[in-house]
């Protein structure tokens, strides 16, 4: 969808991109698994990950995204996964 939208605005001023965050580091539904720890323990170990993603880390990206330094980047998806697609 990303790649179709780029192509249908070439002309205009806006660049079109996704971003997409892996596992991030929230608090989000805590009651329905395992402590925080014991979950990025679990991740760690299918994963080899790292770290999770934080909030701040999407937030710093996406916010380049649409700064002017952010129109090199069109029709492409950002990965902000600390590196868990490479592998």
């Amino acid at each position: 969808m990303t790649k179709s939208m780029a192509m249908e605005y070439m002309q205009q001023p806006v660049p079109i991109t996704a971003a997409a965050p892996g596992c991030m580091a929230t608090n989000i539904a805590t009651k329905l698994r395992p402590s925080e720890e014991a979950y990025i323990n679990l991740i760690k170990r299918f994963s080899g990950m790292l770290e999770p993603v934080t909030i701040d880390e999407v937030t710093a990206m996406t916010g380049h995204l649409v700064t002017p330094g952010g129109n090199a980047f069109h029709g492409t998806c950002v990965m902000i996964d600390t590196g868990i697609t490479v592998r």
